[in-house]
């Protein structure tokens, strides 16, 4: 199965953006309304492995474009999140299959970011797909970590 990797450095703890993802469906909406209009949990407990989530994307994506995702792993304590795609998002665009993984590794007071990403699909929508969650993703999350450093949310974690 083809995957590629995006990996980069956030000047925040990992402790605190773990925790801080643990409450992802209530802050990306509220740092980057653009991209997710909406988070919700449409099944199981947010954070908890078998949750499933309904992300209604913002301005930035054509209207009425959403995902649902499913949490599949956790494991905590290397910091590591497993989600698949199972309606909308990358499937509506043609992929068969489009599977994420998060690891946040510790590196003193900054946090080493590797994403995986696991796809299957065929087409002309791969190559721009691919590139728009190389290119996204990264800012992404440099906006969470200003967030925290901004508002000092979760310092203490």
């Amino acid at each position: 199965m083809p995957s590629f990797d995006v990996e980069f450095v956030l000047d925040v703890p990992a402790s605190r953006l773990w925790a801080a993802l643990k409450d992802g469906s209530k802050i990306f909406p509220k740092i980057n309304p653009q991209i997710f209009g909406s988070i919700s949990i449409v099944s199981g407990t947010d954070g908890e492995v078998g949750a499933t989530r309904y992300i209604k994307f913002g301005s930035a994506a054509p209207e009425g474009a959403y995902v649902v995702e499913k949490l599949v792993a956790i494991d905590v304590e290397n910091k590591v999140v497993v989600s698949s795609e199972v309606e909308g998002g990358h499937l509506a665009m043609g992929f068969s299959k489009w599977d994420s993984t998060l690891k946040l590794s510790p590196e003193g007071d900054k946090t080493q970011m590797h994403f995986t990403f696991d796809y299957e699909g065929e087409g002309p929508v791969i190559q721009v797909a691919t590139e728009q969650a190389k290119q996204g993703t990264q800012p992404t999350f440099e906006g969470l970590a200003k967030y925290l450093l901004e508002t000092g949310e979760y310092a203490d974690c």
